[in-house]
């Protein structure tokens, strides 16, 4: 929740700033983030701790690590600057909050995916406010989204017990990956 009401500033400060910023240079720092931290990712094998094993026992349970998180300020900051980038390109955060919980503040990487699916309806909701009363949302094409998004992350937090975080690790890279590949060329396509 700390960390939260840093995200949940950024996203509803950005989104009324959100005229003033040059998105390019904002695009191209998100994407070279993104790009650090899958290579940080792959470089702890999705642990936070090296002796970290976070595997689904036999019952189906994840065993999750005692661990202390460190670096709250540090985290606060990204916090801030996600909600920050949620608010400007609209994303939910988590490609930020995830990586900035499990490379700075040592939280096991499926507690900080769950940590940061908790995160996004609150930081999504203080920038989608905003964009509402300007006219910006289209609740035609926003509704059946929210459903579809709504009955995945069922499926996906159903699923999250039974999946082995390498597994989780390698779809989160997987996703960061595609979406700074997705930054760069729409970067390359405009023109520096």
């Amino acid at each position: 929740m700390t960390l939260e009401l840093a995200t949940a500033l950024g996203a509803a400060v950005m989104a009324y700033l959100v005229g003033y910023f040059n998105r390019s240079a904002l695009e191209g720092l998100f994407a070279a983030f993104l790009l650090y931290s899958s290579i940080m990712i792959l470089r702890k094998h999705g642990r936070a701790n090296p002796d970290e094993d976070a595997t689904p026992a036999l019952n189906g349970d994840v065993v999750i690590p005692p661990y202390e998180p460190q670096r709250y300020p540090l985290g606060l900051g990204a916090s801030l600057i996600a909600g920050a980038l949620s608010g400007l390109l609209g994303i939910g955060g988590g490609p930020i909050k995830v990586p900035v919980m499990f490379i700075f503040m040592n939280v096991p990487l499926m507690v900080a995916t769950a940590t940061s699916n908790f995160m996004i309806g609150v930081t999504a909701a203080a920038s989608a406010i905003v964009y509402y009363r300007r006219g910006d949302i289209q609740p035609q094409i926003a509704a059946p989204l929210a459903v579809g998004v709504f009955l995945g992350s069922l499926l996906g937090a159903r699923l999250a017990p039974r999946i082995h975080t390498r597994i989780v690790m390698y779809l989160l890279v997987a996703v960061m990956l595609y979406l700074a590949g997705h930054l760069v060329f729409h970067l390359l396509e405009v023109g520096l």
